[in-house]
């Protein structure tokens, strides 16, 4: 009988320990491996959008009227801004956007703008890139 109470104790502690690394270890892993991929899916959401943008050099942002809106524009980037912890990245994007609407409203050096607008969006491209595979 005295085998049988030191078995029960033993699985006893050893069920308590086993729930204690548990709880300390390995649910907070798996919060923070959940949290990752969450972030992750939220990333290439936003991240998509601007690219989108970025890629059809705002040609679907057109308006009804056939012009680039620099409010809809500038409000596509309000996910990515609040998922982007790079500063420099975010004003870069807003730079960008800032010549489409430019580029839209002007017809002197649009050769020379639309050549900078092309460079200026695939080093935003590798840069959401870089970003989206740091995590």
């Amino acid at each position: 009988m005295d085998s049988f109470i030191t078995f029960i104790a033993s699985s006893a502690f050893g069920g308590m320990v086993v729930a204690l690394i548990n709880y300390f270890f390995v649910i907070p892993k798996q919060k923070e491996v959940a949290h990752k991929a969450w972030l992750k899916d939220k990333k290439f959401e936003a991240y998509s959008d601007v690219i989108e943008l970025v890629k059809s050099i705002g040609l679907i942002q057109d308006t009804s009227d056939g012009s680039f809106s620099l409010f809809e524009g500038l409000a596509s980037l309000s996910k990515t801004q609040l998922l982007l912890i790079n500063e420099d990245l975010i004003n870069e994007i807003e730079r960008f956007i800032e010549d489409l609407y430019r580029l839209d409203k002007s017809d002197e050096n649009s050769e020379v703008l639309f050549s900078s607008i092309l460079k200026e969006g695939s080093k935003i491209i590798d840069k959401l890139k870089l970003d989206m595979h740091l995590d």
